[in-house]
């Protein structure tokens, strides 16, 4: 069944394509038909999508950094005056 419903959509995509139609188009074309990007093989890469896929290489990232950097704490302060 399932590949069945793959071999038409690469059909239509063929079709599509042949039609001249852009890749944004075609996507268009199946949120258009089925309504949400479910069908998609990822989600589309714009907006909150964009962020929500960033945001945990960015924590990543940001921890490898804080990881490299010095965690020395400061040295004590020593006074040069004598005690009364």
């Amino acid at each position: 069944m399932m590949h069945m419903i793959a071999a038409e959509m690469q059909e239509e995509i063929r079709r599509l394509t042949n039609e001249g139609k852009t890749h944004d188009q075609i996507i268009e074309y199946y949120l258009a038909k089925y309504g949400s990007q479910e069908v998609l093989s990822s989600p589309l890469d714009k907006g909150f999508s964009r962020l929500a896929w960033m945001f945990p290489y960015l924590v990543g990232a940001t921890s490898a950094v804080a990881r490299l950097l010095p965690m020395n704490p400061r040295p004590p302060v020593t006074s040069t005056r004598r005690p009364v």
